[in-house]
């Protein structure tokens, strides 16, 4: 006879006698008792249990649109690959930093941004460590470490094995446009960069050419300094600012042709051999040019020695899959501009990117790529329009350049691909080592492909196309890192405390309620049976 048999009348009637009911009930009652009993136990254990858990692992979940809080597959990728020890020294407590950042970003900033992303790096590598330490108490800390605090600094990030540190202040972490309309968030950035930079053994340049009206290249400039690179900028005539340490000279749209002095000087650099520990490698010449830029015979002459020849004509392209229009902001006024899409056409650059390479159209510039001779190695097309490109000569004569001038036109115009970047490879012999080494020399038709709003923008790849390109001309995996700024107006939904606390109550109660109901719907069947 089973423990939990149920008498009816109709039993008591086949001959069970009262007594024995009366002894199963009591089982039944004491074995019920002992699991209701268990079940209290439990729940109270459980209780305990993951109120401790709460307070050891507190529950949060990034659910930002950009994913603020945590960082990026990059940063983490290279942390777990830090072989240092690395302090991230907070100069100022973390309460007045968040305040900090509230009164200075008002709405924009959401609370605990920074101490969230902070903890994470720390959570990330066992060998960063976070802490706070305050310069007008304990100054010595930082003396002995040969550190200068500024005013402004809310962090440094410090290298005892290379005895190499760098200053984190708010204009580092907080990126607004001109008008203060919108602001993104570059924190991420602004420390791995200060990571990168204190852990590498030695520190590789990459100079900035000004003095002839060049464009500044600001975001390019932060993308190297993100990567460990020391960044300054130079005229040709400082050659003392150039050492084994250079890896690359960069030259951004000038709007004044190069002397012929000038031209020789540019050929030194690119003459001498970057011998930085491993590396022996020549260094690399990058160019970006756009449309506005007028003629320069001496500076086109010598990248034709490369057997890169600029053509000053429009590119067009209005197919579906070569163009598209772009909606931007700029001062607050909402605007579209037609951009180019442009195709990857190199083995190695840009061979794993899914999303597009974009560049404003009417600026961009096009390339004829010569034979390969003496030298030069090889010329590679890395970059081109898709096959429903055409040009346009750019009037020398007041001509208005509209839609109607830059219409197709098939009696004149005729479709093809247009080459919009290359490469060039030369051979350089060095006397003092004995032995051959190669030199890069890349131009790319466009400067807006290295802007701000299409390199920094998650929805293009042009900053992995970069990363791709330098990697390939500077050395393989000298670029790791690609981090954008994140976009302070990511919608939050904010879980707090006491959210979790009663999320973690009503689930809790959820299981004696079904188990309490459970018990009176038995007892009511089996009362009517």
């Amino acid at each position: 006879m089973k423990l939990f048999d149920i008498f009816t009348k109709k039993d008591i009637e086949s001959g069970y006698d009262e007594k024995a009911l009366k002894y199963r009930k009591y089982r039944i009652g004491t074995v019920s008792t002992l699991i209701t009993v268990g079940v209290i136990v439990a729940i109270i254990v459980a209780n305990v249990f993951l109120n401790v858990i709460v307070e050891m692992y507190p529950l949060k979940a990034d659910l930002t649109t950009e994913q603020l809080y945590n960082l990026s597959g990059d940063t983490t990728a290279y942390l777990s690959e830090v072989d240092k020890e690395v302090e991230l020294i907070l100069v100022q407590e973390m309460d007045k930093v968040e305040s900090l950042m509230q009164n200075y970003m008002g709405s924009y900033y959401k609370t605990d941004y920074l101490t969230e992303l902070f903890k994470n790096f720390e959570k990330h590598s066992g060998k960063v460590g976070l802490d706070y330490v305050d310069p007008t108490v304990n100054p010595t800390f930082f003396t002995e470490r040969n550190i200068t605090v500024s005013s402004s600094s809310i962090m440094v990030v410090y290298c005892k094995d290379t005895n190499r540190h760098k200053l984190i202040g708010i204009n580092d972490i907080i990126v607004t446009d001109d008008d203060n309309k919108s602001a993104e968030f570059d924190a991420e950035r602004a420390v791995i960069a200060a990571i990168i930079y204190v852990t590498q053994e030695e520190i590789r340049d990459i100079h900035f050419l000004t003095g002839h009206e060049e464009d500044s290249g600001s975001y390019l400039q932060e993308f190297f300094k993100t990567n460990g690179f020391g960044v300054n900028t130079v005229t040709l005539d400082q050659t003392d600012a150039f050492s084994e340490n250079s890896a690359a000279l960069v030259i951004i749209n000038p709007k004044k042709d190069f002397s012929e002095s000038e031209i020789l000087l540019l050929k030194a650099f690119m003459q001498n051999s970057d011998k930085i520990s491993e590396y022996h490698l020549g260094r690399t010449l990058y160019v970006f040019l756009d449309n506005n830029a007028p003629n320069m015979p001496n500076f086109y002459k010598f990248l034709e020695e490369y057997c890169i020849v600029p053509v000053d004509e429009y590119v067009v392209d209005t197919s579906s899959k070569g163009s598209a229009y772009y909606s931007y902001t700029s001062n607050g006024t909402a605007q579209s501009i037609r951009v180019l899409n442009a195709k990857m056409v190199h083995e190695t650059i840009g061979k794993s990117i899914a999303q597009k390479v974009v560049m404003f159209e009417q600026v961009t510039k096009s390339f004829e790529l010569l034979e390969a001779k003496g030298d030069i190695l090889s010329v590679e097309k890395i970059l081109s329009t898709h096959d429903e490109a055409y040009t346009k000569p750019i009037p020398t004569d007041g001509t208005e350049v509209d839609s109607s001038y830059l219409a197709f036109n098939k009696d004149t115009d005729v479709k093809g691909e247009k080459v919009l970047g290359a490469v060039s490879t030369r051979y350089f012999w060095d006397v003092e080592e004995q032995q051959r080494y190669v030199g890069h020399v890349a131009v790319l038709g466009s400067t807006s492909m290295i802007s701000q709003p299409f390199m920094g923008s998650p929805n293009f790849s042009n900053g992995e196309y970069v990363k791709d390109l330098i990697n390939y001309t500077i050395g393989d995996d000298s670029i790791e890192i690609s981090v954008m700024p994140k976009n302070l107006s990511s919608n939050v939904l904010n879980i707090t405390s006491t959210t979790v606390y009663t999320l973690i109550l009503a689930m809790l109660a959820l299981v004696p309620l079904a188990l309490g109901v459970a018990a009176v719907v038995v007892y009511v069947k089996r009362k009517h049976m």
